[in-house]
């Protein structure tokens, strides 16, 4: 009988018995005739099995909820920084410039969206929704809104629907969900919808629509809520002049989203040029820009005046009167009346649309050198070369006031923003500040430079006046008081034009040598000009200017003639679709992860039963171990016996908890209808989790992990019993046995 260190310690392998003992046979009888085994393995079953159906769930939902918003959103979304909601206008202009800015965008179109009331004239009910207006002709471009359509196609959304009572109703999409039931015949006979909002400045908007298409994205959020209709419809709903909330951007592959927004970002920056333009071979002399920037004028050299509208700059332009050689232009705010003056002291306010002439003026002798409207559009403004400005009535041609400056020519004038100051620049006088209803004197801004005065603006705010020289030095003065405030040095030749930016802290200037834009930082309650931006003329120089009211564009005429109009506003922010839904994204990323991390902690707290069954089966086979030791079994093998019980419960637990989640995962709409239909209960309601059917996606990773995790946790859950039963001495134990 061996000794018994030669039992504690083992025999050495040409003493073992090469057959009579197996560890994997040994454990698995063991473990066989254990039933509370069977328990375990059904406790990691089922958690295997739960944690690949709940990340199957959530692994479809986070690939469908993604889906819908790029179909949706497109892959680029650009919105300008300033302007609000509706803050984008000349779209047209924008998207020839995005289109052009990089190899990889594919498609481009704007959208406009808003929320508001709807009421379906079937139901009578009103509540919340949200809608989208589109170009029927783009959409499909830049999303994946024709392949959502079930009913009707997208170029239905152009299409109008007579009335018995007389006009006709135009078209919207709405979701599938949204109407309480969806006629088979929409397309031909339409449901009517009603469709309450605000514009942007906060009047109600109330439309009546003809619902003739229904499109499903899979999202019960958008079927429910969202209504499409045409950009044009919902611009003339809102009163936005055709403004927009941006542009939709595809890509050729998205991978390629970080160079494109690099391309967008140069394109779309300060000083960017969108269009050029040009009357034939005749020279532009004068230029003048509408308030709202959509309608450009210029005198040309032949004697023609024509206007250009800025979002078609393609487009021949109208001719709106022929005769001398114009010496001053200007258009009111809307663009549809044009004020000339002549070399010949003459000056008529002419319709641009409908041709004729308002009224005309005469009889303070010289040119007519400077016009301006005021923003309202009710007075007008000229300077002649004798330094007389008179303010007339925009509509009748009657005088309001009279200034005279005392001699000299008057180079630019114009109103603040309410119209009840008017400056004027005098190349002798200096520049005049006057109510612009009697024709007082207000403020005389002199000092600044001997050079004589050539452009004159009032800050948005009407706290401070901008003022441009001959020499290319800016001055800005308090408005209240006619304090100089700042001077500086802008180009070495003349100001052409110079207008503050959309608040009172950005001067933009337009000279012989280009364009610029200046930030006025305050040192000390001082101002301090600080250069922004700056891009080069035309060839030859730039001999004329003019800036639109909000100061968004500027259009610089070349000695050669050509017109162009560039960039001078705020940015553009470029967001791709997960920007713009990353709250949301990071939302369901979390929760994925939560419930993964949920899910694996129950799977810890199965395999603790591997852990207590092996611990028991130690404590009950201590006869069996010192047995085996005392016939050849070393530490090792006496591990492995236990080991080999351990991973037989998790491999086994883990093939048939794949084996079912997979099963389960695989038929959960099926399973979910079956519960619905016995217990009218629906365990996944859509409002709830805003998609019709369960999303379920199985890839081959996650049951990859979570069958490798649960054998892992079964390996190491048996390791401590296993290394007990290794440590167990033979001879006590056969001894108190």
């Amino acid at each position: 009988m061996p000794s018994r260190k030669a039992a504690s310690q083992g025999m050495s392998a040409s003493e073992r018995p090469v057959f009579g003992y197996c560890p994997l046979f040994v454990g698995l009888r063991y473990l066989r005739k254990k039933k509370l085994a069977y328990l375990a393995i059904v406790g990691v079953a089922l958690s295997v099995g739960v944690i690949i159906v709940v990340m199957s769930v959530f692994s479809g939902f986070h690939r469908q909820f993604t889906a819908v918003i790029r179909g949706y959103l497109s892959d680029l979304t650009i919105r300008p920084v300033r302007g609000g909601i509706y803050g984008l206008d000349q779209w047209q202009l924008w998207r020839c410039q995005v289109l052009d800015a990089s190899e990889h965008i594919q498609g481009a179109a704007p959208f406009i969206e808003g929320a508001g009331l709807v009421r379906c004239t079937e139901g009578g009910a009103m509540f919340h929704a949200f809608f989208r207006g589109v170009d029927p002709d783009l959409e499909g471009s830049v999303s994946d809104l024709p392949e959502y359509m079930r009913q009707g196609q997208v170029a239905d959304l152009g299409a109008e629907h007579p009335q018995p009572e007389g006009g006709a109703l135009k078209s919207c999409f709405v979701g599938s969900e949204l109407l309480p039931y969806t006629p088979t015949d929409i397309e031909s006979r339409p449901v009517e919808l009603v469709l309450a909002t605000a514009t942007p400045d906060l009047r109600l908007a109330l439309g009546k629509y003809a619902v003739n298409g229904i499109f499903q994205t899979g999202n019960y959020e958008y079927d429910s809520r969202f209504v499409i209709l045409s950009a044009d419809t919902v611009t003339g709903l809102l009163d936005t002049r055709g403004a927009v909330s941006g542009l939709s951007v595809r890509l050729d592959d998205y991978q390629n989203a970080p160079e494109a927004i690099g391309d967008l970002a140069d394109r779309l920056s300060p000083g960017a040029t969108l269009a050029s333009l040009r009357a034939g071979t005749a020279s532009a002399a004068r230029l003048a820009f509408s308030g709202d920037g959509n309608r450009l004028a210029a005198a040309l050299d032949d004697g023609r005046v024509v206007v250009w509208d800025v979002r078609q700059p393609d487009e021949a332009p109208g001719v709106a009167a022929t005769g001398p050689v114009a010496a001053a232009l200007a258009l009111d705010f809307d663009g549809e009346l044009l004020a000339v003056g002549w070399p010949d002291g003459t000056a008529a306010v002419l319709p641009v649309e409908s041709g004729g002439q308002v009224f005309a003026v005469s009889g303070h002798g010289g040119p007519v050198t400077a016009a301006a409207f005021s923003r309202d559009g009710f007075l007008l403004a000229l300077g002649w070369s004798t330094g007389d400005v008179e303010v007339l009535d925009s509509e009748t041609g009657e005088s309001v006031a009279t200034v005279s400056l005392g001699g000299g020519q008057i180079n630019d004038v114009d109103f603040d923003r309410d119209g009840e100051r008017l400056g004027a620049a005098c190349a002798e006088s200096g520049v005049a500040v006057c109510d612009a209803e009697s024709g007082g004197r207000l403020l005389q801004l002199d000092g600044a430079t001997d050079a004589p005065a050539t452009a004159v603006a009032f800050s948005p705010d009407g706290e401070a006046i901008v003022t441009g020289y001959g020499n290319g030095q800016i001055a800005l003065w308090n408005a209240g008081g006619g304090e100089p405030l700042a001077t500086w040095s802008a180009a070495a030749g003349a100001v052409r034009d110079v207008t503050f930016g959309r608040d009172s802290r950005t001067v933009l200037s337009a000279d012989d040598g280009g364009l610029r834009g200046w930030h006025l930082g305050y040192d000390l309650l001082v101002p301090d000009p600080r250069l922004l931006f700056a891009t080069d003329a035309p060839a030859g120089g730039a001999v004329a200017a003019a800036f639109r009211a909000d100061a968004q564009q500027a259009a610089l005429l070349g000695a050669d003639g050509v017109v162009s109009i560039q960039h001078c506003g705020a940015g553009f922010y470029v967001r791709t679709w997960e920007d713009e839904r990353r709250t949301l994204l990071e939302a369901v990323q979390m929760e994925r992860f939560l419930q993964g991390l949920i899910m694996s902690l129950i799977l810890v707290l199965a395999e603790f039963f591997i852990f207590a069954i092996v611990t028991t089966m130690v404590y009950e086979k201590r006869r069996d171990i010192g047995i085996l030791k005392a016939v050849g079994f070393s530490h090792g093998q006496i591990c492995q016996v236990f080991l080999t019980s351990g991973l037989a419960i998790g491999i086994l637990g883990a093939l048939i908890g794949v084996g079912g989640g997979l099963l389960f995962a695989d038929n959960i709409n099926a399973i979910r209808e079956f519960i619905k239909a016995r217990t009218h209960w629906d365990p996944f309601p859509p409002n709830i989790y805003y998609f019709t059917d369960i999303p379920t996606y199985i890839g081959y990773l996650t049951p990859l992990l979570t069958a490798g995790g649960a054998i892992l946790c079964s390996l190491v859950f048996s390791i401590i019993p296993a290394l007990r039963a290794a440590r167990v001495d033979p001879v006590q134990t056969l001894h108190f046995e």
